[in-house]
């Protein structure tokens, strides 16, 4: 999988404001009202063995999640990958009848981003506590 380009060119910039713009719209609603955003950036994977040969892929920008008005990062929520399973075809080494043979394999996609109550650390404290106690 790739990483974002290194190279940042004026086309490049100006695809990243693009997209800044469309993470900030959406807006994931928690209790009370309030809004938190969730960014992400989409890359392509590249495999000349599989097919689709390119698969969009998206990865979160941040740990926590953007919350308030001038959305600062929260880290008592984290941002969580949307995986979703799909289907592509592998190609085999071998061939039949002079054409390539491919496989079904099945793949998760991360298709975005969203926001998820963070670990809670007294929770994972006390279910420790129980399994020091359980054991003989």
């Amino acid at each position: 999988m790739l990483g974002p380009p290194a190279n940042m060119g004026p086309g490049r910039q100006r695809v990243d404001k693009l997209l800044a713009s469309i993470f900030q719209s959406r807006l994931v609603r928690l209790g009370g009202g309030r809004c938190v955003r969730c960014p992400q950036l989409t890359r392509i994977s590249y495999d000349p063995g599989r097919f689709p040969r390119y698969l969009p892929e998206a990865y979160c920008l941040c740990r926590g999640c953007l919350t308030g008005p001038r959305g600062e990062e929260d880290v008592r929520l984290r941002s969580a990958p949307v995986l979703v399973p799909a289907v592509v075809l592998r190609r085999t080494p071998g061939c039949a009848g002079g054409r390539a043979v491919y496989v079904e394999e099945y793949v998760t996609v991360p298709v975005g981003c969203t926001c998820v109550p963070g670990p809670d650390k007294d929770a994972d404290a006390a279910n420790s506590s129980l399994d020091k106690s359980a054991r003989p």
